[in-house]
């Protein structure tokens, strides 16, 4: 490793109180160090108070560091070999020293050799999960699981000759015969519905011992997650509600560059989102209910009943409910009245004899989308919901995988992707999949008949008249209103489906 070391001593006078003159010194060492390596990014892993970067020297030494001066993120720094001069300013609790960088100088700049490498996101209603990946990994599927092989960080001339030491004690792959790095998720059902954590003990109690509760995904889905000794697997075993659960497991070879390798499986693990089961997938365990659909449903009006009567013990000040959405076959979204405030809270509950119910998640008013989590865990999010609004005994069903909205002024409800947000107003609404992202879909209410617009005649799933259009890359639907205007939604090709569904979803 090349290291430069300065030592500056500063002497400092000291004035005495009584008014004397006198002279003392107090010297303080400021020590600097020069380095050489290639920088990366630490992908938001806490590793101390400061350090946001890393720098791997040609030693293969890992340096924490972070700069008060320099943008770290600038492509003509990140991924190339640079020399850094800086203030050594602590030490973390991994024994490395974190470098704050004052001074740069570009070395080398590394050629990227990857492509066109993209974000994709990877879904299976097989197995009923989505999450992003990288383009350049491959994919392979089995009878529940999907393993996703990553390449190499750094071509290493005498691979053959490496020998790494891993865990012997959990066997959670499908393959054992691997010297790259790879993510690999497992679905399983249980024989008999139960706590996660109590499946867990039965299914492995030595892994069970170790495990610590954590949360999957932008929905906050109730995990619990396991290290190896070796730290080389990372495992969160994750409740999707009901009898599945997901195993979701980081395996590392790469010692070297576990760091790299892991804030991608953290990339991808906060993406990690569940989706409509087709009821096809072969799981791991094979659940035999034999129970007849009719069994799952639940005596919505008996449930209504007893939370109407304790609604202001579930929230303390509550003054009454607005809406529920039940999931189920015991969970349900309440919204209810506080004064002037609107609040919702998600229970599991159960009936007979008396109503037992426990609050698993709390939700504000969000700024773009109707609900944010703000406490708990969202255990039911994305599966289908019965909305039935306070004092009406129909229920609205909403589809597995979306939420529901209504416009007050143009009088109508529509059904969209449940972590999407949306925004507008005046006619116009727009839907993304982040809170400050571009508009994936628009919703506009026009002002003419669906029977003047151009477009070849689809069927909707509400039974309303449809026609869809389409310009390049560009999909549009018609969905009827009334005689003097219509809805249109829009977007590119690759929403075209969910364009459908939206459509299909309007009630007004």
């Amino acid at each position: 490793m090349k290291k430069i070391a300065f030592v500056l001593l500063v002497s400092i006078l000291v004035l005495p109180l009584n008014g004397c003159f006198g002279s003392g010194e107090d010297s303080a060492e400021v020590s600097y160090e020069e380095y050489i390596g290639v920088l990366k990014s630490l992908g938001g892993i806490k590793v101390s108070q400061n350090a946001t970067h890393i720098l791997q020297t040609d030693e293969g030494d890992i340096l924490y560091v972070y700069s008060d001066v320099y943008d770290l993120d600038d492509e003509e720094y990140l991924g190339n070999k640079i020399q850094i001069s800086g203030e050594v300013t602590e030490a973390s609790e991994k024994g490395k020293d974190v470098v704050n960088i004052m001074e740069i100088s570009i070395i080398e700049e590394i050629a990227d050799e990857s492509g066109d490498i993209t974000i994709e996101t990877y879904s299976s209603k097989d197995l009923g999960f989505s999450w992003d990946v990288m383009s350049n990994w491959e994919v392979e599927e089995g009878d529940g699981y999907a393993l996703f092989t990553l390449p190499m960080y750094e071509a290493e001339e005498d691979e053959e000759d490496k020998t790494y030491e891993t865990s012997t004690t959990m066997e959670l792959s499908p393959v054992s015969d691997l010297d790259n790095d790879y993510f690999v998720v497992k679905v399983f059902t249980m024989e008999t519905e139960m706590e996660l954590a109590e499946w867990l003990a039965e299914y492995s109690p030595q892994t069970a011992a170790i495990a610590v509760a954590s949360s999957v995904g932008e929905d906050s889905l109730s995990s619990l997650k396991v290290v190896s000794e070796l730290e080389d697997v990372e495992t969160y075993y994750v409740y999707r509600t009901g009898d599945v659960v997901y195993e979701v497991s980081h395996h590392n070879f790469d010692i070297d560059n576990r760091t790299y390798f892991r804030n991608l499986f953290y990339d991808s693990l906060y993406t990690f989102k569940v989706i409509p089961l087709d009821g096809s997938a072969d799981t791991t365990d094979e659940s035999e209910d034999s129970a007849d659909d009719e069994s799952s449903e639940k005596n919505y009006d008996e449930a209504i009943s007893y939370i109407e009567a304790s609604v202001s013990e579930i929230v303390a000040g509550a003054d009454g409910v607005s809406q529920y959405e039940f999931v189920d076959p015991y969970y349900v979204y309440v919204n209810y009245v506080d004064g002037s405030d609107e609040g919702r809270v998600l229970l599991k509950y159960g009936i007979g004899p008396g109503f037992d119910y426990e609050v698993l998640a709390t939700f504000r008013s969000g700024t773009y989308t109707d609900w944010e989590l703000s406490s708990g865990t969202d255990a039911a999010s994305g599966l289908p919901k019965a909305l039935i609004k306070a004092g009406d005994t129909t229920a609205i069903d909403i589809m597995e995988g979306y939420r529901y909205f209504e416009s007050g002024p143009y009088e109508f409800t529509i059904q969209y992707p449940a972590g999407w947000y949306y925004s507008g107003g005046g006619g116009h609404y727009s839907f993304s999949d982040s809170a400050d992202g571009d508009e994936l879909i628009g919703l506009d209410v026009l002002d003419f008949s669906i029977a003047v617009s151009s477009g070849s005649s689809i069927d909707l799933a509400n039974g309303k008249d449809g026609k869809t259009i389409s310009s390049g890359n560009v999909q549009g639907v018609y969905a009827e209103r009334d005689d003097n205007s219509a809805y249109y939604l829009e977007g590119t090709s690759e929403y075209y489906d969910i364009i459908v569904n939206m459509a299909g979803s309007i009630v007004d």
